[in-house]
């Protein structure tokens, strides 16, 4: 997890380094969903310590992110909020009910990119190094349980719109793109 890369760090450590972490990514998200969206944050909460499981809302987008923070951070999504983010993504052009779930996936995707994006020169300031992958879609609400290894951040965004979760998840190794844990061939959790 976060700049474990080199050097162990106390469980206080890894706790503090990842709440400074989330800081900086709820910080942009809320500045993203001012500044290009219009929606205003009314409540945010910040889990840094416990989290035994993650709860996917309808729509979810993740990226892996590589060197010294070696993690999945996920953007999932209420119907209602992700449709609102899509539809003022996609002001002004005609869109038809087949493509409706195309433009769902994008919004999703380009925001989490442009995000997480913005946030790599606020992490590199920390001396953080990092590499990020396309975007992944999943839909579907559903749970995902930590692994045994793994562990779980989270922030909480309630908006007039809905509300979304920012999930930190790491290390990224443990888990698939589609966050089932990734167990070893003689069947135990890698």
């Amino acid at each position: 997890m976060a700049g474990v890369d080199k050097k162990q760090h106390s469980a206080g450590e890894l706790v503090g380094e990842m709440t400074a972490i989330m800081h900086v990514v709820a910080r942009r998200t809320d500045m993203f969903l001012r500044s290009q969206i219009g929606l205003t944050v009314n409540g945010c909460s910040h889990h840094a310590d416990g989290v035994q499981c993650l709860e996917l809302k309808d729509l979810t987008s993740l990226v892996s992110v590589g060197g010294s923070l070696n993690m999945i951070i996920a953007f999932s999504f209420d119907a209602g909020l992700i449709a609102h983010i899509s539809q003022k993504f996609t002001d002004g052009i005609a869109v038809g009910d087949d493509e409706r779930e195309l433009y769902l996936n994008d919004a999703a995707s380009e925001m989490i990119n442009t995000i997480i994006g913005n946030c790599t020169a606020e992490l590199a300031e920390r001396n953080a190094v990092i590499s990020m992958s396309p975007p992944v879609i999943i839909t579907g609400a559903r749970s995902v349980h930590r692994a045994q290894d793994a562990k779980f951040f989270s922030v909480t965004m309630s908006l007039s719109k809905g509300s979304m979760g920012i999930y930190f998840i790491g290390p990224r190794g443990l888990f698939d793109d589609n966050l089932e844990t990734i167990f070893a061939s003689n069947g135990a959790q890698a």
